[in-house]
């Protein structure tokens, strides 16, 4: 494959993560009526964090998630959030 290397793939996959978490903070902001599919972004963005093995970047999503749903009172999915957060901080 002309122009593919493993680190140009490596941002790709990275890359994937950031912009599911931006899509997520974006439909957060926007107003109440999106803040399913927010969750659904932010979770994809979690989960390409850590099968990507980016336990900081997962940490930070799950940090900004919890307080972009805090100010949207969403305390089932921040109740949620802190539990991931809190088995991710205990995983290392």
């Amino acid at each position: 494959m002309a122009g593919y290397t493993p680190l140009n793939n490596n941002k790709f996959k990275i890359t994937q993560g950031w912009a599911s978490s931006y899509i997520g903070v974006i439909l957060i902001n926007q107003d109440d009526s999106h803040q399913s599919e927010a969750q659904i972004w932010i979770q994809k963005a979690i989960e390409e964090d850590l099968r990507n093995g980016d336990r900081t970047m997962a940490r930070e999503n799950m940090e900004r998630a919890i307080e972009n749903l805090k100010d949207c009172d969403a305390d089932g999915w921040v109740e949620k959030y802190e539990k991931e957060l809190t088995t991710l901080q205990l995983m290392g």
